[in-house]
């Protein structure tokens, strides 16, 4: 991983926390890491954290709905 990514993960766990503070750090990092995984294969890096941010925001909010 480049340092750029691990920074913007980094910067992405911090943002969650933020906004989901109930969860913890370490759930969030833990499923950061569990998606970023997802997208060890792609050739462009990129745009990986924010993907990784809309899929787990979306996933947070679905289940602070339940």
């Amino acid at each position: 991983m480049e340092l750029d990514e691990e920074r913007a993960l980094t910067e992405l766990v911090g943002r969650l926390e933020t906004r989901f503070p109930t969860l913890g750090r370490d759930q969030i990092e833990r499923d950061v890491t569990a998606h970023h995984v997802r997208f060890e294969d792609v050739t462009i890096h990129d745009f990986v954290p924010v993907l990784i941010e809309r899929q787990l925001v979306e996933a947070y909010r679905e289940s602070a709905q339940e």
